[in-house]
């Protein structure tokens, strides 16, 4: 197994807008668990405690990320993620063969999340991402509310 560690930079407000676009990770996520996520708090699927840490990919994987876990999948949202701005840190694997991939040990911070992005499926199902929302901005379905 090969890894890499990222170390997260201390945060200092500053924003490379630049530096971003090289750097940002993917994790992508069920649209309902993410709605369903405690605002206030650090993002912590299940994955978290299941295997002690949160699978991501970089953007390059993730059409072959949702062809291979999630296949003809319509509710997915791409979390994009800038490494240098979690508390946790990001490690590169490849467990299996399959190519490093990036792992987050710890929560994700909501001032990690620099856009959400829909996952769409094309006419072959091929994933392809939909516009960019800033983090802040993800619509419910009309009628519906966070659930506690």
């Amino acid at each position: 197994m090969r890894t890499t560690a990222i170390v997260p930079e201390p945060a200092d407000g500053s924003f490379d807008p630049i530096r971003m676009l090289r750097t940002v990770i993917v994790h992508l996520v069920y649209r309902t668990d993410w709605l369903s996520a405690d605002p206030s708090s650090a993002y912590r699927p299940e994955s978290l405690d299941v295997e002690g840490f949160i699978h991501c990919c970089d953007p390059d994987q993730v059409a072959r990320v949702v062809a291979s876990w999630y296949p003809a999948r319509s509710d997915l949202l791409a979390l994009e993620i800038d490494p240098d701005r979690l508390d946790s840190p990001v490690i590169r694997e490849d467990f299996y063969g399959h190519g490093d991939f990036p792992h987050i040990y710890g929560g994700i911070d909501k001032k990690a999340i620099v856009s959400i992005r829909p996952v769409r499926l094309d006419a072959h199902g091929d994933a392809t991402l939909g516009e960019r929302e800033p983090s802040t901005r993800v619509s419910r379905p009309e009628g519906t509310a966070r659930t506690p």
